[in-house]
């Protein structure tokens, strides 16, 4: 992506707005740090401190804060003054709504606007749900190595098999 203003022949003069729209163009490639307030119906307010002003939501763009609330439903998250928008966590069959307790208190989120969420209206993924106790079923012939290990081949415990081809891993924190 060029910038908007490139200093050298023929142009050597910057002036402060062609300055300004460089630092903005480079500013909507960074995470935009917020605070947030909130539980179900978040605002985000970017800092104002050396952040860009946001001018319009943009595709991709990344906003950073540490949760106020823990939710208890689903979440809608307003930032600044623009409208507010659902969130939605990425999951194998495509984004779907929050549910209770996939934002946490005090934990950090990072939320991406996407245009295409919300039947084109707009909405913003969480690319951070927190890990929780649970049971996590996995169907199918296990293959060499998934009841030993765990991730990044750290050891794991409490596995139990149920049925033929079924293997059930609960994991604690």
């Amino acid at each position: 992506m060029p910038l908007p203003y490139s200093f050298g022949p023929p142009t050597t003069t910057a002036t402060g707005t062609n300055l300004d729209q460089n630092f903005s163009a480079l500013g909507s490639l960074v995470p935009i740090p917020c605070t947030a307030s909130g539980t179900n119906s978040i605002t985000l307010t970017p800092f104002s401190a050396n952040v860009p002003t946001v001018t319009a939501l943009a595709n991709y763009s990344l906003f950073v804060a540490i949760a106020a609330a823990t939710n208890t439903g689903a979440v809608t998250v307003t930032v600044g003054s623009f409208t507010a928008l659902p969130v939605y966590r990425d999951s194998a069959t495509g984004p779907v709504a929050l549910t209770s307790g996939q934002i946490v208190a005090n934990n950090a989120i990072y939320l991406v606007y996407d245009s295409a969420l919300n039947s084109g209206s707009g909405g913003f993924h969480l690319l951070n749900v927190p890990l929780t106790s649970g049971t996590v079923t996995e169907t199918g012939a296990p293959t060499s190595g998934q009841i030993a290990q765990w991730s990044s081949g750290t050891s794991i415990t409490g596995v139990g098999v149920q049925g033929t081809g079924s293997v059930v891993l609960a994991r604690s924190e």
